[in-house]
């Protein structure tokens, strides 16, 4: 709309002239219709090529915003991209978590029959029997069937050896004696023996409740990691979420303000006065607004950059505690292995020798 100072195009040439003469004098100006025709020429001039330069810079701002769009959506793939390796961490620690447990079960039972063979080998020498202390168990087994063999051809010799009553009863009640004696210390082994294994269970078992309570610790402590990790990445993604929208608000805003200018400069109008000095315009005003934004989202997404690099080093931390823990399943694999071939070999001999003892019991 005209104002009292916006002469219209319906006013009369007279009129308009004389509000341009009016404008001169006011600046100082006296001149000729021919130079009044040349000074509102150059006027328009400076005016069109301060329009160009504006519609100029807003395309290059918006070109740039475009590329800050798309490394904004960049950031965010690959935000979702650690999202669901963080998902999938979390899984393979689960079922590591799991088969630990389970091999570490495997091992107390591997320990404890080691323990047990070394508890035999200690009685076996206290007994005096040395030299069979470090055998297999096997080899101890037939070593005390053989003397059982002994002792009963022995009894049998004694029994069918034709000597005098008096003689013969004294030898038979020797010969008791002795058994007696011998299954006595027999017994008192074997109970020093249950005894022996019984403490290397409750050893065992104490141990294994710590090893237990270590892993659920550091379990835990993991499971803390991941779910402040997780916190932390919903927190950026709903960050990016709001820095998208308000781009897409500012671009909205950016190509009304172009649809409004080039509505206006559509639209031909005179204005008096001297001409508009750069950043007076509403192009210009429209072009700082652009600017303040620009550095606002750049200090945005530096502080998302920081953040992420933080995200970064977190994950970091978790692979490396990831990789020490598969050594020690490693090295409890290995021990595994060797003690449950020992634990298998012991429990046979075991069984043996109990089905043993029963036979001569």
């Amino acid at each position: 709309m005209a104002t009292a100072e916006t002469p219209r195009l319906l006013e009369s040439p007279s009129e308009i002239s004389a509000e341009i003469d009016r404008r001169l004098l006011e600046d100082g100006l006296e001149c000729t219709e021919e130079e009044k025709l040349l000074y509102v020429w150059k006027l328009y001039q400076h005016t069109e090529t301060d329009l160009q330069q504006a519609l100029e810079n807003e395309e290059k701002l918006k070109m740039a915003q475009t590329a800050e769009m798309q490394e904004v959506e960049n950031y965010v793939e690959h935000i979702r991209h650690l999202s669901d390796e963080r998902e999938a961490l979390i899984q393979e620690l689960e079922t590591e978590n799991d088969s630990l447990k389970q091999e570490i079960e495997q091992l107390k039972q591997e320990q404890n029959a080691s323990a047990l063979r070394e508890e035999t080998a200690e009685m076996l020498i206290q007994q005096g029997l040395e030299e069979i202390a470090n055998v297999s168990t096997s080899e101890q087994i037939a070593f005390l069937l053989v003397e059982r063999a002994r002792l009963l051809d022995e009894l049998e010799a004694e029994q069918n050896r034709t000597v005098t009553p008096s003689v013969d009863g004294r030898a038979s009640e020797d010969l008791q004696r002795t058994l007696e004696k011998e299954r006595t210390e027999f017994e008192e082994e074997i109970t020093q023996h249950r005894d022996s294994i019984k403490k290397v269970k409750d050893q065992l078992k104490k141990q294994h409740e710590e090893e237990i309570n270590a892993l659920m610790e550091e379990n835990n402590k993991l499971e803390d990691d991941l779910v402040e990790s997780k916190e932390k990445m919903e927190e950026f993604q709903a960050e990016i979420k709001k820095l998208r929208d308000e781009l897409q608000q500012e671009k909205d805003l950016r190509e009304k303000e172009k649809s409004d200018s080039d509505s206006r400069s559509s639209t031909p109008r005179f204005s008096g006065g001297r001409p508009p000095s750069p950043g007076r315009g509403s192009t210009d005003v429209a072009l700082r607004n652009i600017i303040q934004e620009k550095t606002k989202i750049e200090g945005e997404i530096l502080h998302l950059k920081s953040d992420f690099r933080n995200l970064e080093n977190d994950n970091s931390l978790l692979q490396d505690k990831i990789k020490k823990l598969q050594e020690e399943l490693e090295s409890v694999q290995s021990s595994q292995s060797q003690l449950q071939m020992k634990n298998k070999s012991l429990k046979s001999e075991i069984e043996e020798l109990e089905q043993q003892l029963e036979d001569t019991e």
